[in-house]
């Protein structure tokens, strides 16, 4: 996972995962237990990047007036990442619904000590 800021040790973040992609890993984690308090992942600091929906419909006419019929947000991501990863273990998870009515994963991370170095 990326993010807007680096993360430090023993930080606190609020992640709110909606794009399909996080749905589905969520979702598979879900299905074999571990989408849980405990659960140790990587999010990388993304100094500089652009997030831009993918797939927008062209017109207004093309889009759904039903919240229920939205498919999930999927973005396209171009970042440039640190050189280093940081580790982090899950202090809350839930399933959520954002304001947008769209399903999501909302977690609590903190980071760990544990620093990984990325192939540059």
């Amino acid at each position: 996972f990326t993010l807007r800021r680096p993360l430090q040790e023993d930080e606190v973040r609020n992640l709110s995962l909606f794009e399909p992609r996080f749905l589905r890993l969520f979702d598979q984690l879900k299905e074999a237990g571990e989408a849980r308090p405990g659960l140790r992942m990587a999010v990388a600091y993304a100094p500089v990047g652009i997030e831009r929906p993918k797939n927008l419909w062209q017109n207004e006419a093309e889009s759904p007036q039903n919240p229920e019929e939205l498919p999930p947000l999927a973005v396209e991501v171009e970042v440039i990442l640190d050189s280093k990863v940081r580790v982090v273990e899950v202090q809350k998870i839930v399933e959520g619904m954002g304001e947008d009515q769209r399903r999501r994963w909302r977690l609590e991370v903190k980071g760990t000590s544990e620093v990984l170095a990325t192939a540059s």
